[in-house]
């Protein structure tokens, strides 16, 4: 796989090197990643509150998380396009 996933350590491999997460990052990227294998590439922002968040949380809490980890992960491997395209929004899936 091009992208490996070490939960115990919240490491992430990519491209031949590797970077440690936050907690919130490195389980929305988790549950992405799940998500694609399971193939239901899309995940809604409404599971995603359920999944990271409490019942309470703002709907923009999403919006920054994934702003967030989009960063850590450029910050990591760089911004090739394969980067880039590791997290896509698509604004009319849900």
């Amino acid at each position: 796989y091009r992208l490996v996933l070490v939960t115990e350590t919240r490491a992430v491999r990519f491209g031949g090197k590797e970077a440690s997460l936050p907690p919130r990052p490195f389980q929305l990227l988790r549950l992405l990643a799940l998500a694609h294998r399971r193939g239901t590439p899309i995940v809604s922002r409404h599971v995603l509150l359920d999944k990271i968040f409490t019942a309470s949380t703002a709907e923009a809490a999403v919006k920054d998380l994934v702003s967030e980890t989009r960063r850590k992960l450029k910050q990591a491997f760089g911004d090739a396009e394969e980067v880039v395209q590791l997290i896509a929004t698509h604004t009319t899936a849900g």
